[in-house]
């Protein structure tokens, strides 16, 4: 533990919860010796104090507290001797590799920062947040501004920046006026009332993404057979040859015989998709540019052709 902070002209009850909180200390209540400790700096605050609620923080085994605070007492501190500094340093670069550092830049500035439900103040913060590792949430608030939540994992001494810019939520819309008030002059020219927006055209089903769901298909297909296929020719050709023995001629015969049987399968299976494909594409719906004017839609075959492409499939 650091030297204990004098306090210079405090009031006696902050001197009492001091004293307080230096037999707790000693005594290893580390909890209610911080609890002493902090009553006393709210009373009389004194950033030498600040060293002593950190080591009740770390006699809790509550690092991220701890070295926080040790951070703010170095940064409050006045006129403390070097060598609690230097003992204060030695703590925070101990206690940093066991504790997350999240550091937050936030738009705008004086949004309220909250770690797992607890505020840390306003940005700009002059120190990053200390937090042990594992799963926290940080959530950003300011007046008029959407809450900013984000959920994140972090390890042991890590550093994570997060930036964070809030959207501003879109004002009410004033009510509309009414075309004629009650004090309207007779024989005033009648407002024109604007067109409805119109809705986007749909894409048609057969021009959309299961068109290419088909075309992709067809594709993978006519691949695999081109695949199976090439394979089949090369053991074809190593079973003519007059140099390969009966054993091998052996393996080759039933693998050929499986591979041409595969390749069938693929060939048959990508004419049917690239006929489906096709069918889709000229029955399930025009493109854009064959939208007539005034709404009207042109067709882009008739019913015989239809009819044709339908049986061939």
């Amino acid at each position: 533990m650091l030297p204990l902070a004098a306090q210079a002209d405090p009031a006696s009850d902050a001197r009492e919860r001091f004293q307080e909180g230096v037999r707790l200390f000693h005594a290893a209540e580390y909890a209610a010796a911080r609890a002493a400790f902090e009553d006393a700096y709210r009373i009389l605050p004194n950033g030498r104090v600040l060293a002593n609620i950190a080591a009740c923080w770390g006699g809790e085994g509550r690092n991220a507290e701890a070295l926080l605070t040790y951070r703010r007492f170095l940064g409050e501190a006045e006129g403390v001797p070097q060598r609690a500094r230097d003992e204060a340093q030695a703590e925070v670069d101990r206690l940093r590799p066991l504790v997350c550092d999240i550091l937050v830049a936030v738009e705008p500035a004086r949004a309220e920062i909250f770690v797992d439900g607890r505020s840390h103040g306003v940005s700009p913060l002059p120190l990053p947040i200390s937090v042990e590792p594992g799963r926290h949430t940080v959530e950003v608030r300011a007046e008029g501004y959407s809450p900013f939540p984000r959920t994140f994992d972090c390890q042991a001494g890590s550093e994570t920046d997060l930036s964070i810019v809030l959207d501003q939520p879109e004002a009410p819309r004033a009510p509309a006026q009414a075309a004629h008030s009650s004090g309207s002059r007779a024989g005033s020219e009648p407002r024109v009332p604007e067109e409805p927006p119109t809705a986007p055209a749909a894409t048609p089903l057969g021009r959309g993404p299961l068109l290419w769901a088909g075309v992709v298909a067809t594709g993978a297909l006519a691949v695999g057979a081109a695949v199976t296929g090439l394979l089949t020719l090369s053991q074809k050709s190593e079973y003519e040859d007059t140099g390969t023995t009966l054993q091998r001629r052996g393996e080759l015969y039933d693998s050929t015989a499986t591979l041409a049987m595969v390749t069938d399968i693929l060939v048959d299976a990508a004419v049917a998709f690239g006929v489906a494909t096709v069918v889709l594409y000229l029955v399930a719906g025009p493109d854009d540019d064959e939208v007539a004017p005034g709404g009207a839609v042109s067709l882009s075959c008739g019913v015989g052709a239809g009819c044709a492409l339908g049986g061939r499939f």
